[in-house]
């Protein structure tokens, strides 16, 4: 059954991606794209970019927030580099590659699967409530976003960012509830005991979800720069563009089968930023914000790959070093 359910998702993915490629073609013929080809557009692209890999960073202190409190200590450097070098596998449809990877990499250095399972499973949880957080409250906020409510009238942005800490505090009971029954499927047999009393404790994910939440408003900050850079003249709706990409994050992550949530996402966020910016600038910026995405991720897997260089060659010099009284025969 999830097989076929990875198929009709590729399928879907797959669709969406033509789609969006089709509509581009469409909405681009004719148009002069030479002026985005200037260094400041490419310097605003190279600006989200980085901005975007600072979430390797703020992520791998989250994890190391959540491991430490479940007894395993490891050091923020070493789950970055985690992090960072399987950040490229996630393009594989369903990102399937990531998953596996991250999963390898961390038994490799001795991160026990328990303690792994309810780390990552309590990551994408509260990386999607923290999404529909800034998602809600972004879109709510903003003065062209309230086109997307009923009305259209301002005085609906107190309701929406009622609406986003309800479901903020909804999304943390049925967190706190649901994590015992997902550890079952990460968890091994030979492990005993009451999985709830396992699980991270509040404060603690307290302070993940806000790491979360700075992901998203770092990189939202990032593309409202490459929009100004991108689009001179035009106006940089930071509220607009950091909820938008927030609720496509989401939706892509929850999209089976497509690669990096590629076609779903770029779906969603040109819809919501047709309500700010004529269709053409919204599809540049649509098209700018992947390729930044991209050029994170690689980024982030060169920069993971220079650390694990380093680091084996740091441990391999102390090995180098060690007098040779120090080696005891067993």
């Amino acid at each position: 059954m999830s097989r076929w359910i990875r198929h009709l998702g590729l399928l879907l993915g797959l669709a969406a991606t033509a789609a969006f490629v089709a509509y581009a073609a469409r909405t681009l013929r004719g148009q002069d794209l030479s002026r985005y080809l200037a260094p400041p557009a490419i310097g605003g692209i190279a600006l989200a970019a980085v901005c975007y890999a600072l979430i390797i960073p703020i992520s791998a202190l989250a994890w190391r927030l959540l491991l430490k409190d479940m007894g395993v200590a490891r050091r923020w450097r070493e789950l970055a580099t985690i992090m960072g070098i399987t950040q490229l596998a996630k393009y594989i449809p369903g990102n399937v590659g990531q998953h596996i990877g991250r999963a390898a990499m961390s038994l490799a250095r001795g991160i026990p699967l328990r303690p792994y399972g309810i780390s990552v499973v309590s990551e994408a949880v509260l990386a999607a409530i923290a999404a529909a957080l800034v998602g809600i409250a972004g879109c709510g906020m903003s003065g062209p976003g309230m086109r997307l409510l009923p009305g259209h009238h301002g005085a609906l942005a107190l309701p929406a960012l009622l609406v986003a800490a309800c479901a903020l505090a909804l999304g943390l009971v049925l967190a706190r509830r649901a994590l015992p029954s997902l550890l079952r499927r990460f968890a091994s047999k030979r492990h005993g005991g009451d999985a709830h009393g396992a699980l991270p404790g509040n404060r603690i994910l307290a302070a993940a979800l806000l790491a979360y939440v700075l992901n998203y408003l770092v990189f939202g900050t990032g593309i409202a720069a490459m929009t100004l850079l991108l689009l001179p003249g035009q106006p940089s709706h930071w509220l607009l563009l950091t909820g938008g990409f927030a609720l496509a994050w989401v939706v892509g992550f929850f999209a089976p089968g497509a690669p990096a949530g590629l076609g779903v996402r770029e779906g969603l966020m040109l819809a919501l930023l047709q309500f700010g910016y004529s269709p053409p600038d919204a599809l540049l910026i649509v098209i700018a914000m992947r390729l930044a995405t991209t050029a994170g991720d690689i980024l982030c897997f060169l920069a993971g790959s220079a650390a694990l260089f380093l680091s084996g060659r740091t441990i391999g010099a102390r090995a180098a070093m060690r007098p040779i009284g120090d080696h005891h025969e067993t």
